[in-house]
């Protein structure tokens, strides 16, 4: 019997994903690290990958709508909050197969290592990409970079 409750056990973390999920973020204020040389386009395996900081895209949909006063550009309330929150971020779209989902990701170190958090943020409703419909339920992700 303890054989059979082994070999199931085992079986069961095999068949787990390899993607680590929590309903808290992975990481603590003061480790997070932006790091510019993440920023482009990048592809793999799981697909292809653009890579944007966040502070910059706001700041280039500002831009857009001329939103600047006194050549500083006036943000939102609700935009404010956000970029205090994910100043040090990246947005991050990823495609495969013709599937398109768009991350949050928040970069992280532990001891020397560089981590991401996931947070997916938007996701094409047809045929769902396979890492979004990992994200269904509202859960951080982590990735090691």
């Amino acid at each position: 019997m303890k054989t059979k409750s082994i070999i199931f056990l085992l079986g069961l973390l095999l068949l787990n994903s390899c993607i680590v999920k929590s309903l808290n973020p992975f990481y603590v204020k003061d480790k997070i690290q932006f790091d510019e040389k993440l920023v482009g386009q990048w592809s793999g395996k799981s697909g292809e990958w653009t890579i944007y900081s966040i502070e910059e895209e706001i700041k280039k949909e500002y831009k857009k709508k001329d939103s600047l006063k006194n050549g500083k550009i006036k943000l939102s309330d609700e935009d404010k909050a956000f970029l205090r929150r994910y100043k040090k971020s990246y947005v991050i779209d990823n495609s495969k197969n013709g599937k398109e989902a768009t991350f949050i990701a928040t970069p992280f170190r532990v001891n020397e290592h560089l981590f991401l958090n996931f947070t997916l943020i938007e996701y094409g409703n047809d045929d769902l990409n396979g890492l979004a419909a990992q994200h269904l339920l509202s859960t951080h992700s982590v990735c090691l970079v």
